[in-house]
Parts: structure tokens; C-alpha cells; sequence
């Protein structure tokens, strides 16, 4: 009988953790977009609006230079990675900006029950003079081969 309540005490404090990850994944979660047209609010943006599956609204985040891919291919490589954006939660750090070109710090955490992992990562941005665009994110809210040069045979 008392290694049933040790047993049972040990199972409750193993939910009652779990529950408080949870929580704390979806309160650190912003669902709302910003209006500002920083550097940092465009990398929110992009971000929620990849979250949400909103992937014409991300697209249009994107900087028009060339080798940008088209709207079919940029959703289509996002949906192949939906698995493993739904289990980061992404927070914007630093911002180095200057003239034409901003860089913020995504740090990308994914928390188990087992082990926690971290990931920094920089955001690439070009100013245009329709605002702020980006060039890069890091994996997964990015395809490896956009806006590469095409391989020749």
C-alpha cells in the first residue's frame, strides 16, 4: 500500500509538470501581429503568420529578389516543416541594423519531459522602399533552397 501512494505521488508530479510545460509554451506564444514596421515586428510576423498557417500573409514578408521561391513552392516546403515549427517556441533577441539591413536573434527552444534543446539563429532582413523584407530565417520557417542560384548541370 505504500509504495501504491509513492507510485501514485511520483505519477501526479509527473502530470502536474507537464502541464505547467504546456502552459508555459502557450503563454510565451504572441497570437497577435504587431502594427510597428521594425525589423523585429516583420520577424514576429513572419513567424505567427507561419504558425497560423496564414502563408499568403508570410509570403508577402518576403524580399522580391531573385531566385524568390513562388507561393506554391514557399507553402508547400513550410508544410513539410509544420511538424517541427509547432514544437519550438521562438523569441526575438538583439537587433544589429543599419541603413539597408537588420539582423534579430531567434533563439528557437523546444522543452520535453526528457531534455530541453536551444537554438540561436539569425533573421535576415533588406530595407526596400516598401519597408523592411526579409532574405533569411533559420530552420524550420525556411526553405533550404530559396532565393539560392539554381545548379547548372
Amino acid at each position: 500500500m505504500k509504495q501504491d501512494k509513492f507510485l501514485l505521488t511520483i505519477v501526479i508530479g509527473i502530470g502536474v509538470i507537464a502541464l505547467a510545460v504546456v502552459a508555459l509554451t502557450l503563454a510565451r506564444r504572441s497570437t497577435s501581429y504587431r502594427t510597428d514596421e521594425t525589423p523585429e515586428a516583420i520577424v514576429h510576423n513572419y513567424i505567427l503568420a507561419v504558425q497560423k498557417k496564414d502563408y499568403e500573409r508570410a509570403y508577402a514578408l518576403l524580399a522580391d529578389q531573385p531566385n524568390k521561391p513562388d507561393l506554391e513552392t514557399f507553402q508547400s516546403d513550410l508544410l513539410m516543416n509544420n511538424s517541427d515549427i509547432q514544437r519550438y517556441v521562438f523569441r526575438l533577441e538583439t537587433v544589429d541594423e543599419s541603413s539597408s539591413t537588420a539582423l534579430v536573434r531567434v533563439v528557437q527552444t523546444q522543452n520535453s519531459m526528457i531534455d530541453s534543446y536551444r537554438n540561436d539563429e539569425l533573421a535576415r532582413l533588406t530595407k526596400t522602399p516598401d519597408g523592411w523584407h526579409l532574405t533569411q530565417m533559420p530552420y524550420p520557417l525556411w526553405g533550404w533552397s530559396w532565393y539560392q542560384e539554381p545548379v547548372k548541370p
